[in-house]
């Protein structure tokens, strides 16, 4: 198994969905919102792979000194984030995912720049450690990696994931991981080792507009608010559930209108104003679409 760092074919474990629990089994830690990554560390080098395992060292030059941090010959997974106002932004790691300019990437990881925030280790001189448990595994971490070079390690708290998530909502970041201490690590695996518990927020938005699929049934609804008397566009939500069907159909087939309320969107059916989406969402993205929405309730206010 030591010759996984010169294939460096490594998969990351992948999470399952959960509501906020405590238990003392877990250790709970915070939720990035960045890029997933495995680091593969040497003496000479960093090699950077995303979770598809496609190699991006090019594109972050600012962690290329990461491999400074260590002693010995690691791998290590983790995430790569952007801060904005000392939080994580996910649309900032996007736009800079999107650069392929050598000189534009120099440039953005100057005035911009990432971190790689580790958070397991799976491998240390040869010796892998996937069988190894989670809470041996951190400690590991600890005692193998130094911080610096634009490498920090995930700190974690045990037992009061409630609490936890309560004081992570209230801050607008993404949410929590919870892991099981005994756990072990799964590469590409999805399982009940690593939880993700997402801070969601909801709001209730106007429907001004539906998609049609191939099959011309409503596909999805185009979503506004109401901003000082002027209508703003938040994008869009997927429609699912019969119910839902139904009264998007009903409430076409009465309050269809002809103007357009957004220029810039075609193939849109248009309706009257009355119909409102409670949409549960991530966050807005700088371009004022909703991220990861998804659709809760439908009302009738007419």
């Amino acid at each position: 198994m030591s010759d996984l760092f010169v294939s460096q074919g490594i998969l990351p474990m992948l999470l399952q969905n959960s509501e906020p629990f405590d238990s003392r089994d877990y250790i709970f830690e915070l939720k990035l919102d960045g890029f997933r990554c495995i680091a593969y560390l040497c003496a000479e080098e960093t090699v950077l792979k995303s979770r598809n395992n496609k190699d991006i060292t090019a594109l972050f030059p600012e962690l290329k000194n990461m491999h400074k941090c260590v002693n010995k010959r690691c791998v290590l997974d983790g995430e790569i984030v952007c801060l904005k106002n000392g939080k994580p932004s996910f649309s900032a790691m996007q736009k800079r995912a999107q650069i392929k300019s050598i000189s534009k990437i120099k440039a953005y990881s100057a005035l911009s720049p990432v971190q790689f925030v580790a958070f397991d280790i799976l491998l240390l001189n040869g010796k892998t450690l996937f069988t190894t448990p989670q809470i041996k595994r951190k400690q590991i971490l600890q005692k193998s990696v130094t911080e610096g070079f634009n490498l920090s390690i995930s700190r974690y708290l045990e037992e009061k994931g409630v609490a936890f998530f309560n004081a992570v909502k209230a801050q607008n970041l993404e949410g929590v991981v919870a892991k099981r201490k005994q756990g072990q690590y799964f590469a590409g695996k999805r399982t009940g080792e690593w939880l993700k518990i997402k801070a969601v927020l909801k709001q209730d938005f106007l429907v001004c507009g539906i998609t049609l699929n191939q099959q011309n049934a409503p596909k999805s609804l185009v979503l506004a608010s109401e901003e000082n008397g002027a209508l703003k566009l938040c994008g869009k939500v997927n429609l699912h559930g019969k119910s839902n069907f139904r009264v998007v159909q009903n409430y076409y087939k009465n309050n269809s209108i002809s103007t357009p309320y957004f220029m810039q969107l075609k193939g849109v059916l248009w309706v009257k104003l009355g119909l409102v989406a409670s949409v549960s969402y991530t966050e807005f993205t700088t371009g004022g679409n909703l991220r990861h929405p998804v659709l809760q309730s439908l009302k009738i206010n007419l």
